[in-house]
Protein backbone atom coordinates (compact mmCIF):
# COMPACT_ATOMS: atom_id res chain seq x y z
CA UNK A 1 0.00 0.00 0.00
CA UNK A 2 0.80 3.79 -1.01
CA UNK A 3 0.55 6.62 1.01
CA UNK A 4 -0.96 10.06 -1.11
CA UNK A 5 -2.23 13.34 -0.88
CA UNK A 6 -5.73 14.25 -2.78
CA UNK A 7 -5.52 17.32 -5.12
CA UNK A 8 -9.44 16.94 -6.25
CA UNK A 9 -11.79 15.10 -6.81
CA UNK A 10 -15.04 14.95 -8.44
CA UNK A 11 -17.74 12.36 -9.52
CA UNK A 12 -16.66 9.92 -7.21
CA UNK A 13 -13.05 9.74 -8.08
CA UNK A 14 -10.28 11.59 -6.44
CA UNK A 15 -6.28 12.27 -8.05
CA UNK A 16 -3.81 11.66 -5.97
CA UNK A 17 -0.44 12.71 -6.09
CA UNK A 18 2.50 10.45 -4.03
CA UNK A 19 5.82 10.27 -4.33
CA UNK A 20 7.65 8.58 -7.87
CA UNK A 21 9.80 5.53 -7.70
CA UNK A 22 7.83 3.28 -5.38
CA UNK A 23 7.59 -0.66 -6.20
CA UNK A 24 4.29 -1.33 -7.90
CA UNK A 25 5.06 -4.99 -8.62
CA UNK A 26 2.83 -7.48 -6.32
CA UNK A 27 0.79 -4.60 -4.67
CA UNK A 28 -2.06 -4.96 -7.14
CA UNK A 29 -5.67 -5.09 -5.44
CA UNK A 30 -6.38 -8.04 -6.74
CA UNK A 31 -3.38 -9.48 -5.53
CA UNK A 32 -3.21 -8.44 -2.05
CA UNK A 33 -5.90 -8.27 0.44
CA UNK A 34 -5.18 -4.32 1.20
CA UNK A 35 -8.39 -3.70 3.13
CA UNK A 36 -7.28 -6.63 5.42
CA UNK A 37 -3.80 -4.42 6.33
CA UNK A 38 -5.33 -1.30 6.54
CA UNK A 39 -8.14 -3.34 9.19
CA UNK A 40 -5.05 -4.54 10.95
CA UNK A 41 -4.34 -0.70 11.88
CA UNK A 42 -7.65 0.33 12.23
CA UNK A 43 -10.31 0.98 14.74
CA UNK A 44 -9.45 3.88 16.78
CA UNK A 45 -11.44 7.11 17.16
CA UNK A 46 -8.31 9.37 17.82
CA UNK A 47 -7.55 9.28 14.04
CA UNK A 48 -9.45 10.00 11.13
CA UNK A 49 -11.49 6.18 10.25
CA UNK A 50 -9.70 4.17 9.24
CA UNK A 51 -6.53 3.98 10.65
CA UNK A 52 -5.94 5.42 14.59
CA UNK A 53 -2.35 7.68 14.47
CA UNK A 54 -0.07 8.08 11.92
CA UNK A 55 -0.02 4.98 9.33
CA UNK A 56 3.68 6.07 7.87
CA UNK A 57 5.11 4.37 11.00
CA UNK A 58 3.30 1.49 9.37
CA UNK A 59 6.09 -0.44 6.30
CA UNK A 60 2.80 -1.30 4.28
CA UNK A 61 2.60 3.04 3.79
CA UNK A 62 5.91 3.39 1.89
CA UNK A 63 5.63 7.15 0.14
CA UNK A 64 3.82 10.20 0.84
CA UNK A 65 1.11 11.52 -1.39
CA UNK A 66 -2.30 13.85 -1.20
CA UNK A 67 -5.47 13.38 -2.55
CA UNK A 68 -5.42 16.61 -5.68
CA UNK A 69 -9.05 16.03 -7.49
CA UNK A 70 -12.71 14.45 -6.69
CA UNK A 71 -14.14 12.96 -9.96
CA UNK A 72 -12.28 14.06 -13.40
CA UNK A 73 -14.65 13.24 -15.49
CA UNK A 74 -13.09 11.40 -18.78
CA UNK A 75 -10.04 12.54 -17.70
CA UNK A 76 -7.23 9.46 -18.15
CA UNK A 77 -4.99 9.39 -15.30
CA UNK A 78 -2.05 8.15 -17.67
CA UNK A 79 -1.76 10.81 -18.95
CA UNK A 80 -0.75 12.69 -16.01
CA UNK A 81 2.54 12.57 -14.35
CA UNK A 82 3.58 9.60 -13.00
CA UNK A 83 3.33 10.58 -9.45
CA UNK A 84 -0.36 11.07 -10.23
CA UNK A 85 -3.11 8.21 -9.46
CA UNK A 86 -6.54 8.10 -10.22
CA UNK A 87 -8.60 6.56 -7.14
CA UNK A 88 -11.89 5.57 -6.04
CA UNK A 89 -12.70 5.18 -2.00
CA UNK A 90 -12.99 1.48 -1.00
CA UNK A 91 -16.85 0.94 -1.05
CA UNK A 92 -16.18 0.69 3.04
CA UNK A 93 -15.45 4.57 3.34
CA UNK A 94 -18.28 5.35 1.43
CA UNK A 95 -20.66 3.04 3.44
CA UNK A 96 -19.21 4.55 6.62
CA UNK A 97 -19.96 7.72 4.64
CA UNK A 98 -16.45 9.03 5.18
CA UNK A 99 -15.86 12.68 3.71
CA UNK A 100 -12.87 13.03 1.76
CA UNK A 101 -11.73 16.34 1.50
CA UNK A 102 -9.13 17.87 -0.99
CA UNK A 103 -5.43 17.85 0.58
CA UNK A 104 -6.08 14.47 2.41
CA UNK A 105 -3.51 12.51 3.45
CA UNK A 106 -4.55 8.80 1.91
CA UNK A 107 -3.40 5.40 2.49
CA UNK A 108 -4.13 3.58 -1.63
CA UNK A 109 -3.82 0.13 -3.01
CA UNK A 110 -2.86 0.31 -6.91
CA UNK A 111 -4.99 -1.74 -9.35
CA UNK A 112 -3.48 -0.87 -12.78
CA UNK A 113 0.37 0.40 -12.21
CA UNK A 114 0.11 1.02 -16.02
CA UNK A 115 -2.79 3.62 -15.76
CA UNK A 116 -2.16 4.75 -12.73
CA UNK A 117 -5.73 3.25 -11.27
CA UNK A 118 -5.71 2.96 -7.36
CA UNK A 119 -8.17 2.66 -4.82
CA UNK A 120 -8.25 4.84 -1.52
CA UNK A 121 -8.07 2.39 1.56
CA UNK A 122 -8.15 5.33 4.45
CA UNK A 123 -8.03 8.79 5.22
CA UNK A 124 -4.73 9.67 7.35
CA UNK A 125 -5.13 11.93 10.36
CA UNK A 126 -5.73 15.61 9.51
CA UNK A 127 -3.79 18.55 10.69
CA UNK A 128 -6.61 20.56 10.39
CA UNK A 129 -9.81 21.24 8.11
CA UNK A 130 -12.19 23.50 6.82
CA UNK A 131 -15.94 23.40 5.99
CA UNK A 132 -16.14 26.44 3.86
CA UNK A 133 -14.25 25.88 1.50
CA UNK A 134 -14.06 21.83 2.04
CA UNK A 135 -10.31 21.62 2.36
CA UNK A 136 -7.93 19.45 5.24
CA UNK A 137 -4.13 20.19 6.12
CA UNK A 138 -3.64 23.42 5.30
CA UNK A 139 -0.98 26.12 6.59
CA UNK A 140 -2.63 29.44 5.64
CA UNK A 141 -5.60 30.42 4.52
CA UNK A 142 -5.86 33.75 1.66
CA UNK A 143 -9.13 35.60 2.14
CA UNK A 144 -9.49 37.77 -1.14
CA UNK A 145 -12.17 40.60 -1.58
CA UNK A 146 -12.33 42.95 -3.97
CA UNK A 147 -11.86 46.51 -2.88
CA UNK A 148 -14.39 47.90 -5.32
CA UNK A 149 -16.44 45.52 -7.54
CA UNK A 150 -18.63 43.51 -5.78
CA UNK A 151 -18.17 45.55 -3.09
CA UNK A 152 -16.34 44.13 0.10
CA UNK A 153 -18.97 42.18 2.39
CA UNK A 154 -17.40 42.51 5.77
CA UNK A 155 -19.81 40.59 7.41
CA UNK A 156 -18.64 37.37 5.69
CA UNK A 157 -15.16 38.44 5.95
CA UNK A 158 -15.10 38.57 9.80
CA UNK A 159 -16.79 35.70 10.19
CA UNK A 160 -14.64 33.71 7.74
CA UNK A 161 -11.35 35.31 9.85
CA UNK A 162 -13.10 33.13 13.02
CA UNK A 163 -13.86 29.93 11.22
CA UNK A 164 -9.97 30.02 10.23
CA UNK A 165 -8.80 30.97 13.55
CA UNK A 166 -10.49 28.41 15.15
CA UNK A 167 -9.50 25.81 12.65
CA UNK A 168 -5.57 27.13 13.83
CA UNK A 169 -4.93 28.02 10.30
CA UNK A 170 -3.00 31.38 9.57
CA UNK A 171 -4.99 33.84 7.81
CA UNK A 172 -3.64 36.76 5.05
CA UNK A 173 -5.87 39.19 4.06
CA UNK A 174 -5.91 39.78 0.19
CA UNK A 175 -7.90 43.62 -1.29
CA UNK A 176 -7.84 42.48 -4.78
CA UNK A 177 -9.27 45.17 -7.60
CA UNK A 178 -7.20 47.92 -5.98
CA UNK A 179 -7.52 50.16 -9.03
CA UNK A 180 -11.20 50.01 -8.60
CA UNK A 181 -11.13 51.77 -4.95
CA UNK A 182 -10.29 55.52 -4.18
CA UNK A 183 -7.31 55.92 -1.86
CA UNK A 184 -9.49 56.80 0.92
CA UNK A 185 -11.73 53.81 0.83
CA UNK A 186 -8.77 51.38 0.56
CA UNK A 187 -7.20 53.42 3.90
CA UNK A 188 -10.52 52.76 5.46
CA UNK A 189 -10.92 49.22 4.46
CA UNK A 190 -7.12 47.67 6.02
CA UNK A 191 -6.95 50.26 8.97
CA UNK A 192 -9.67 48.13 11.39
CA UNK A 193 -7.92 44.55 9.97
CA UNK A 194 -4.42 46.43 10.63
CA UNK A 195 -5.30 46.87 13.84
CA UNK A 196 -6.40 43.41 14.63
CA UNK A 197 -2.59 42.33 13.26
CA UNK A 198 -3.95 40.69 9.98
CA UNK A 199 -1.36 40.44 7.51
CA UNK A 200 -2.51 42.23 4.31
CA UNK A 201 -1.69 42.17 1.10
CA UNK A 202 -2.82 44.90 -1.60
CA UNK A 203 -3.19 43.44 -5.37
CA UNK A 204 -4.58 44.04 -8.91
CA UNK A 205 -4.58 41.26 -11.20
CA UNK A 206 -4.95 43.25 -14.64
CA UNK A 207 -1.63 45.79 -13.71
CA UNK A 208 0.10 42.65 -11.73
CA UNK A 209 0.38 45.03 -8.94
CA UNK A 210 1.49 43.11 -5.42
CA UNK A 211 1.44 40.18 -7.41
CA UNK A 212 5.47 39.59 -6.59
CA UNK A 213 4.91 40.27 -2.87
CA UNK A 214 1.68 37.73 -2.58
CA UNK A 215 4.42 34.95 -4.80
CA UNK A 216 6.45 35.12 -1.73
CA UNK A 217 3.75 34.91 0.60
CA UNK A 218 2.95 31.72 -0.98
CA UNK A 219 5.92 30.42 -1.62
CA UNK A 220 6.41 27.04 0.49
CA UNK A 221 3.22 26.68 1.92
CA UNK A 222 -0.36 25.18 1.63
CA UNK A 223 -2.18 28.07 1.03
CA UNK A 224 -6.44 27.83 0.49
CA UNK A 225 -8.00 30.72 -1.23
CA UNK A 226 -11.10 31.47 0.28
CA UNK A 227 -14.24 34.29 -0.35
CA UNK A 228 -16.79 35.43 -3.14
CA UNK A 229 -17.39 34.80 -6.74
CA UNK A 230 -15.85 37.49 -8.64
CA UNK A 231 -13.06 39.09 -6.26
CA UNK A 232 -10.42 37.29 -8.84
CA UNK A 233 -9.62 34.46 -7.56
CA UNK A 234 -9.06 32.47 -10.28
CA UNK A 235 -7.08 35.55 -12.09
CA UNK A 236 -4.61 36.31 -9.78
CA UNK A 237 -3.70 32.54 -9.67
CA UNK A 238 -3.44 33.14 -13.20
CA UNK A 239 -0.91 35.80 -12.33
CA UNK A 240 1.25 34.13 -9.74
CA UNK A 241 1.60 30.78 -11.88
CA UNK A 242 1.36 32.38 -15.62
CA UNK A 243 0.13 29.26 -18.30
CA UNK A 244 -2.07 28.35 -15.74
CA UNK A 245 -5.46 29.75 -17.57
CA UNK A 246 -7.94 28.97 -15.19
CA UNK A 247 -10.97 30.83 -16.41
CA UNK A 248 -12.49 33.88 -14.84
CA UNK A 249 -15.71 35.74 -14.79
CA UNK A 250 -17.32 38.83 -13.96
CA UNK A 251 -19.69 40.28 -11.65
CA UNK A 252 -23.61 39.98 -12.34
CA UNK A 253 -24.92 43.42 -12.57
CA UNK A 254 -28.31 42.29 -11.23
CA UNK A 255 -27.35 40.36 -8.48
CA UNK A 256 -24.23 42.76 -7.33
CA UNK A 257 -21.68 39.75 -6.80
CA UNK A 258 -19.54 37.74 -9.16
CA UNK A 259 -20.67 34.54 -11.33
CA UNK A 260 -19.12 31.17 -10.28
CA UNK A 261 -16.34 30.09 -12.03
CA UNK A 262 -14.50 27.74 -10.31
CA UNK A 263 -16.55 24.45 -9.33
CA UNK A 264 -14.13 22.38 -7.07
CA UNK A 265 -11.32 22.57 -4.96
CA UNK A 266 -8.26 22.01 -6.78
CA UNK A 267 -4.58 21.75 -5.32
CA UNK A 268 -2.29 23.92 -7.80
CA UNK A 269 1.82 23.24 -7.45
CA UNK A 270 3.54 26.85 -7.48
CA UNK A 271 6.70 27.17 -9.04
CA UNK A 272 8.61 29.07 -5.84
CA UNK A 273 7.45 26.02 -3.97
CA UNK A 274 4.04 25.21 -2.20
CA UNK A 275 0.47 24.27 -3.50
CA UNK A 276 -2.74 26.88 -3.62
CA UNK A 277 -6.46 25.47 -3.48
CA UNK A 278 -8.50 27.14 -5.80
CA UNK A 279 -12.09 27.17 -4.05
CA UNK A 280 -15.95 28.18 -5.56
CA UNK A 281 -16.53 31.28 -4.23
CA UNK A 282 -19.65 31.60 -1.67
CA UNK A 283 -21.42 34.32 -0.29
CA UNK A 284 -23.20 33.14 3.00
CA UNK A 285 -21.35 31.08 6.03
CA UNK A 286 -22.13 30.19 9.62
CA UNK A 287 -20.16 30.49 12.45
CA UNK A 288 -18.34 27.43 13.65
CA UNK A 289 -20.26 25.67 16.10
CA UNK A 290 -17.71 25.29 18.63
CA UNK A 291 -17.32 28.93 19.24
CA UNK A 292 -18.73 29.86 22.40
CA UNK A 293 -20.67 33.69 23.40
CA UNK A 294 -17.40 34.13 25.84
CA UNK A 295 -14.72 32.98 23.40
CA UNK A 296 -15.91 35.54 20.60
CA UNK A 297 -14.02 38.49 21.78
CA UNK A 298 -10.60 36.34 21.72
CA UNK A 299 -11.48 36.45 18.05
CA UNK A 300 -10.78 40.44 17.88
CA UNK A 301 -7.14 40.68 19.59
CA UNK A 302 -8.01 44.66 18.93
CA UNK A 303 -10.20 44.92 21.81
CA UNK A 304 -7.47 43.55 24.58
CA UNK A 305 -6.50 46.94 25.31
CA UNK A 306 -9.87 48.56 25.83
CA UNK A 307 -10.96 45.25 27.86
CA UNK A 308 -8.36 45.97 31.04
CA UNK A 309 -11.10 48.99 31.52
CA UNK A 310 -13.61 46.69 31.80
CA UNK A 311 -15.57 46.23 35.35
CA UNK A 312 -15.65 42.89 35.11
CA UNK A 313 -13.20 39.75 34.08
CA UNK A 314 -16.01 38.26 32.40
CA UNK A 315 -17.53 41.28 30.19
CA UNK A 316 -18.98 39.82 27.29
CA UNK A 317 -18.39 43.57 25.76
CA UNK A 318 -22.16 43.71 24.70
CA UNK A 319 -24.36 45.77 27.46
CA UNK A 320 -22.54 45.63 30.54
CA UNK A 321 -22.34 49.30 32.20
CA UNK A 322 -18.45 50.86 31.54
CA UNK A 323 -17.38 48.79 29.29
CA UNK A 324 -14.06 49.78 27.99
CA UNK A 325 -14.58 48.28 24.65
CA UNK A 326 -17.73 49.88 24.52
CA UNK A 327 -16.56 52.82 25.16
CA UNK A 328 -14.02 52.83 22.64
CA UNK A 329 -16.22 52.26 20.02
CA UNK A 330 -18.33 54.83 20.88
CA UNK A 331 -15.15 57.39 21.32
CA UNK A 332 -14.36 56.18 17.11
CA UNK A 333 -11.01 54.63 19.14
CA UNK A 334 -12.05 51.12 17.79
CA UNK A 335 -13.72 50.74 14.01
CA UNK A 336 -17.16 50.79 14.97
CA UNK A 337 -18.37 48.70 12.09
CA UNK A 338 -16.10 45.78 13.69
CA UNK A 339 -17.61 46.13 16.87
CA UNK A 340 -21.33 46.00 15.85
CA UNK A 341 -20.72 43.16 13.62
CA UNK A 342 -18.97 41.51 16.92
CA UNK A 343 -22.49 42.68 18.93
CA UNK A 344 -24.66 40.80 15.73
CA UNK A 345 -21.97 37.35 15.74
CA UNK A 346 -22.63 37.36 19.80
CA UNK A 347 -27.01 37.87 18.93
CA UNK A 348 -26.35 34.84 16.14
CA UNK A 349 -24.83 32.61 18.92
CA UNK A 350 -27.44 33.18 21.48
CA UNK A 351 -29.85 32.50 18.62
CA UNK A 352 -31.50 36.07 18.66
CA UNK A 353 -30.47 36.31 14.48
CA UNK A 354 -28.57 35.21 11.88
CA UNK A 355 -26.07 37.17 9.00
CA UNK A 356 -26.50 40.97 9.00
CA UNK A 357 -25.34 43.78 6.76
CA UNK A 358 -23.67 47.09 7.40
Amino acid sequence: MRQGRILKGYGGFYYVTAAAGGDAEGRDADKHSVGDRAGGVAGGSDGVRGIEGDASADSDYDSAGAVTEAGAEGRDASDSPSELWECRPRGRLRREKQDILAGDRVAFAIVNSERREGVIEAILPRRNRLIRPPVANVDQALVVLAAGDPPPDLWLLDKLLIMIRTAGIAPLLCWNKEDLAERGDLAELTAPYQAAGLAQVITCALSGQGISELRERLAGQATVLAGPSGVGKSSLLNQIRPGLALKTGDVSEKLGRGRHTTRHVEWIPLAGGGWVADTPGFSRIDLPAAVKREDLAAFYPEFAAWAEDCPFASCSHDKERDCGVRQAAAAGKLDEGRYRRYVSFLREIEGEYGHGHD
